[in-house]
């Protein structure tokens, strides 16, 4: 292994770290970023299978608020128009979701938003949508799932049935993400299929600071415990017909069906010319074993025990030779358009 020192090493070349090497090496800071993985991009990663851009680790669509973070991104690759919608099925039904006017009118008949808001949200429309789907992924009852997580699905008394209602700016990269954080990456040196673990003294002396977007325990060896997480497995399939499921996504909501949704990648980038499909099929942790396949570390399990546990862990890190970020890192469920900001807050406290 090379004996050369960076002021940055940066582990995970997810969008955290890509973002945050970025910016630093515009300041004349030098960076490495390793990942264990074979591929950067974390999970945004893209590829390109036969035509179609497949998001490997599920949908991923950008979505905004904030006119400098969307101006940001855009400076590496232009994004489509594309306008996230799903369905939902359940017991063989397919619904319109999130929860609209539309949705009433078809589990009520409702065809006005004054008997919807004066029906409010019965238990019938949490158990057809959320009982079922939650217990798959989070493996608990409603009451025992933070409120933080069910209130990222919104639920409408109109017929908006976009997924994020208020998002000025939404798109996916044209050439994929995996081209886009590619240049952010330019001039940045990139280590794959490189565990940190397996070599952390060494790095940790190459670098005048880490920048660490992995798991917190692990970071510290386990010392109190796992935090938990919850992961995903993706089985991936061809599809030959020119379009199997009419739209992007649909959430299998009742627990009868063992996965979670099923992603059309094609819809993403309104590629319809070809006359067969990639569809992804998204499963809860408990199925990898059955399915011969690798679990993805995808959501943090919030509660106020965990909570606590990664503060714990937190408190006890080195912060002046770490640097924490992401998802993992930060223990919280954060949108691209967050974790970017984050990753900028975190380089301008460098610079």
């Amino acid at each position: 292994m090379s004996e050369k020192r960076y002021d940055y090493i940066i582990v995970g070349a997810g969008l955290f770290g890509a973002v945050f090497a970025h910016l630093m090496r515009a300041k004349g800071n030098s960076c490495l970023i390793i990942d264990r993985r074979s591929h950067i991009g974390g999970n945004c990663y893209s590829e390109n299978i036969e035509g179609i851009e497949v998001h490997k680790y599920g949908p991923h669509i950008f979505h905004t608020k904030d006119k400098e973070i969307w101006d940001f991104v855009n400076q590496f690759g232009e994004f489509n128009r594309y306008t996230h919608r799903a369905k939902a099925n359940y017991n063989g039904n397919l619904y319109s979701f999130p929860i609209n006017l539309e949705t009433y009118k078809e589990v009520y008949g409702f065809t006005n938003p004054q008997a919807a808001k004066k029906h409010g949200t019965p238990y019938g429309i949490y158990e057809m949508f959320y009982l079922g789907y939650s217990r798959k992924i989070w493996g608990e009852s409603l009451e025992n799932i933070s409120k933080d997580v069910l209130n990222r699905i919104p639920r409408r008394y109109n017929f908006n049935d976009s997924y994020y209602e208020y998002n000025e700016h939404q798109g996916i990269p044209v050439k994929g993400y995996t081209d886009l954080i590619q240049k952010m990456l330019r001039g940045t040196d990139v280590m794959l299929n490189t565990d940190y673990f397996e070599n952390k003294k060494e790095f940790y002396e190459r670098a005048n600071k880490i920048v660490y977007t992995g798991s917190v325990d692990e970071l510290l060896d386990f010392r109190y415990g796992e935090l938990p997480y919850r992961g995903l497995c993706f089985k991936e399939t061809k599809k030959n017909v020119d379009d199997f499921q009419g739209i992007a996504q649909i959430n299998y909501t009742d627990s009868t069906i063992p996965y979670l949704r099923t992603i059309e990648h094609k819809h993403f980038m309104f590629n319809y010319q070809h006359d067969y499909s990639i569809v992804t099929y998204e499963y809860p942790e408990k199925h990898a074993d059955e399915l011969n396949l690798p679990v993805v570390k995808c959501y943090p399990v919030y509660s106020e025990a965990n909570r606590a546990l990664y503060k714990k862990y937190y408190d006890d890190i080195n912060h002046e030779k770490h640097i924490i970020g992401g998802r993992l890192g930060e223990y919280r469920y954060m949108n691209m358009d967050e974790t970017i900001k984050s990753a900028i807050e975190k380089a301008e406290n460098e610079i």
